[in-house]
């Protein structure tokens, strides 16, 4: 097809797809409206059946700066997303007699310093080596951004630091993992990890808009990633992309996205015995599987088998999902730290294979809602569920977890405000007496309904000297800050330019915010200054310095 033809009917197909999302002409688009048109920012999304597009769209703004609407073909930050680019190059190379992923790390890199463990290369890819990973170095990723380090150099930013646990042994997401897989393929291989990506997968699948990032390159629909902040949306911090290298650096768009999780299926790059391997669950030393492989995670969507990997740098938000079973694919891109892209990418996902988590809300009386207030003992778990009632809304908590808002869409069926998860609520003799936990998987848990009453801790009363030594901003993440001040006399916490919330004291120096599982300590000096504090939600705790006003 002449070249000048060809590339007009891509720009028209594109322009057409644009203009879909702007008429709101399918559930597709409404899905990706509700996730994003609340931020200033954007989005773009593909779903495709059988390696076909049937939806590719964009919302929001590329652009804010400029004014420029976001389009399909705009190229994002992968992130994470990368791992898989990198492990397939690893698959390549073992096929090719290079390596295998059963040798020692030692084998390819002999100067590092694991003494007598026995870490593979393996290991590295499925995240159970032990070493520790460099990102989450106390100070690194605040201080060192603006640096560039040649591959060694960024190796020697971790090889001394001690090991987390024996190789094999607990699984823990890792990403100086995969920047030792990168020099590993640089030394088997004689080319740079970015020739080796470009050269072998971009190029031959004809990934026209995918590239290693570069800041000095001109790449034609570069798009800029945002943070939050007190203020507002702000340019996201400079990061100079030899940081994360094979753990995060490529670039590329939605339909290069489709091109590359179509290739891999189709065994276009890899054998089938390979891919067996990357899709094989991690079994640790004691015998316990860990639902990833190597370089994607392993799991289920409403009972259908799903491959998926996502990716967080900075100002953008990625994620990919396959169902094998239904050759769908999904892929949703964010240029913001602001918009998580899941829920976007499991509803299209949802809507694609025909098991909808859509759910519209039906009205039923308070007196009805207050039927399935109560304590739940939640089975093979030293746990409960409290399903409260407050404001004429109906709110689920998991001990001292986030508490979610949940509403009704069928007799006894609630959903999830912010999740995905339902309960369903089971009756006898006209009674509720449980409920079952639906997760997104399709799996089900099930909670037993007591007579124990809802425990409702008793709100401290901290006094204001001691509040006001709490004021003031607290890092959490390069760019990421924590304000917290005082209003009408109640401790507010406001982070990353989200509305502020109420923190809930429990002692002088612990609080909560109840909504978000959120928990807060302030770390008080013998000297009574405040100079830091603990944020811990789920099992992560982050320490932040108080910030010099």
């Amino acid at each position: 097809m002449n070249k000048f033809i060809k590339s007009s009917l891509i720009l028209l197909l594109v322009a057409f797809s644009f203009l879909s999302i702007q008429a709101q002409h399918t559930p597709y688009d409404k899905i990706l409206s509700d996730a994003f048109s609340s931020q200033p920012s954007g989005a773009t999304a593909i779903v495709t059946k059988g390696g076909e597009p049937v939806f590719v769209g964009a919302v929001g703004t590329a652009d804010i700066e400029l004014s420029v609407e976001m389009k399909p073909e705009h190229i994002f930050r992968l992130g994470s997303i990368t791992k898989q680019f990198t492990s397939v190059a690893i698959m390549m190379l073992e096929e090719e007699g290079k390596l295998n992923t059963d040798d020692l790390l030692t084998n390819y890199i002999p100067e590092y310093p694991i003494g007598d463990r026995k870490v593979t290369v393996a290991h590295l890819l499925n995240h159970t080596s032990g070493i520790k990973s460099y990102t989450g170095m106390p100070g690194f990723m605040q201080n060192n951004t603006r640096d560039y380090y040649e591959v060694d150099s960024l190796i020697e930013v971790f090889d001394e630091e001690p090991f987390d646990f024996e190789p094999g042994t607990q699984w823990s997401y890792n990403n100086s993992g995969y920047i030792l897989l990168g020099a590993i393929i640089e030394r088997v291989s004689g080319m740079s990890y970015a020739d080796f990506i470009q050269e072998r997968i971009f190029d031959p699948l004809n990934m026209t808009d995918s590239y290693y990032d570069d800041a000095q390159q001109m790449i034609p629909n570069r798009i800029p990633g945002y943070s939050p902040s007190r203020e507002g949306i702000v340019n996201s911090n400079y990061l100079d992309m030899s940081i994360p290298y094979a753990a995060g650096s490529l670039l590329s768009n939605v339909e290069d996205l489709a091109k590359w999780n179509k290739a891999v299926f189709d065994g276009k790059l890899i054998s089938k015995a390979s891919m067996d391997k990357i899709f094989k669950p991690t079994i640790l030393a004691d015998g316990n599987e860990q639902p990833y492989g190597f370089g994607w995670g392993i799991g289920k969507f409403q009972g259908s088998k799903i491959y998926a990997h996502g990716g967080g740098i900075f100002g953008f938000l990625t994620k990919g999902i396959y169902a094998p079973d239904e050759d769908v694919y999904v892929a949703v891109l964010s240029n913001c730290n602001c918009a998580p892209p899941e829920e976007a990418a499991d509803r299209l996902l949802g809507m694609a294979i025909g098991k909808s988590i859509e759910r519209e809300e039906i009205k039923i009386s308070e007196t009805a809602l207050k039927d399935y207030v109560g304590t739940y003992d939640v089975e093979d778990a030293d746990s409960k569920r409290y399903i409260s009632f407050e404001d004429g809304k109906l709110y689920s908590q998991r001990d001292e977890g986030r508490r979610f808002e949940i509403y009704p869409y069928g007799k006894d069926q609630f959903a999830f405000k912010g999740d995905a998860s339902t309960l369903e609520f089971i009756r006898e003799n006209g009674k509720v007496v449980g409920h079952h936990l639906v997760q997104l998987s399709g799996d089900k848990g099930y909670a037993k309904r007591t007579s124990m009453k809802i425990e409702m801790k008793e709100k401290v009363m901290v006094p204001d000297e001691i509040l006001k030594k709490y004021v003031g901003k607290y890092e959490l993440n390069p760019g990421m800050v924590l304000e917290i001040k005082i209003e009408d006399g109640k401790l507010m916490g406001a982070p990353a330019g989200q509305p502020a919330a109420e923190l809930v004291a429990s002692s002088n120096t612990e609080f909560a915010v109840p909504d978000f599982g959120v928990k807060i300590v302030f770390q008080v000096s013998d000297t009574g200054v405040c100079e830091g504090l603990d944020f811990t939600q789920g099992p992560q705790t982050i320490k932040a310095k108080k910030l010099d006003q």
